[in-house]
């Protein structure tokens, strides 16, 4: 498969049939593809959705290793989006590992990054996961606070499954400190 547009597309539709070797596999031809054709948006988007798809596979040190190229991309490239979703995907990656502390940094780091773009909510659902970070090292009421100060903004964003979320996490988070 020599278009990397060609290939690209199919890696989605593999994501999205969570084919996660297949989406490797065409995400990867297409990076190559337009690393040829000197397109370095194109590669940066391919390697985000790679390195997404070998977090699914729990490839995570690939994973890891391809954020950091593909971080350094989107930023000579001046693209503030490529390098927040990289640092969510890195806080994923992480967080997967149980490396929580790092992991959080990331997430600060998107978070601040969606918020100077306007991207309010990229930035509530980030928040989420930091949220669910701070649990995970025992800092619950932390957790809990952050849940309980995105419901706001979740109603004004009209995001319905993120809001139900948020109530729920808060809801369980208050019941274990009674």
């Amino acid at each position: 498969m020599n278009d990397p547009r060609t290939a690209f597309a199919l890696g989605i539709k593999a994501l999205e049939e969570d084919d996660f070797n297949s989406a490797s596999e065409h995400f990867s031809a297409a990076r190559d593809g337009f690393l040829r054709e000197h397109d370095q948006n194109g590669a940066a988007t391919s390697g985000l959705n790679l390195a997404s798809a070998y977090e699914d596979m729990g490839r995570f040190d690939a994973a890891l290793a391809l954020l950091e190229e593909v971080s350094a991309e989107f930023a000579a490239l001046d693209d503030e989006d490529g390098i927040a979703q990289c640092e969510l995907l890195q806080g994923l990656v992480n967080e997967g590992l149980e490396r929580f502390d790092v992991a959080i940094g990331h997430y600060e780091r998107a978070i601040s990054l969606f918020e100077s773009l306007g991207d309010s909510l990229e930035a509530a659902a980030t928040k989420m996961n930091l949220a669910g970070a701070f649990e995970a090292i025992g800092n619950s009421e932390e957790a809990k606070q952050l849940y309980e100060s995105l419901i706001p903004t979740l109603i004004q964003l009209g995001a319905e499954a993120q809001l139900q979320e948020c109530i729920d996490q808060a809801a369980r988070l208050t019941q274990q400190a009674l």
